[in-house]
């Protein structure tokens, strides 16, 4: 999993989380501490175990983080979310 993933604000990102084990294991994703499993806008596809984040917006982003455990043991990754405008700030000064 990349460190850093960036998105569009307003557009849709997936975030792979490279998973493999005997037995299969299980997946649980979270963002900044928190389980993203039932929060609107996020979905997780169990048999890629990729998170969708749908609609974009700056609240998003944060660390996404995803725990990997079986009966062999648990692991994770983790990659920051950057969520991006395509609009630019523009400061205007009155004299």
């Amino acid at each position: 999993m990349p460190s850093e993933t960036l998105g569009e604000f307003g557009k849709e990102v997936q975030i792979y989380c490279g998973v493999g084990g005997v037995p299969k294991p299980n997946v649980t994703w979270y963002k900044d501490t928190v389980k993203v499993e039932g929060l609107i806008g996020y979905s997780v596809d169990p048999e890629t175990s990729t998170l969708t984040v749908q609609y974009l917006r700056a609240q998003d982003s944060g660390i996404y983080q995803c725990w990997i455990s079986n009966s062999a043991g648990e692991a994770n990754a983790y990659t920051w979310l950057r969520v991006k405008s395509k609009f630019r700030l523009v400061h205007k000064t009155y004299s």
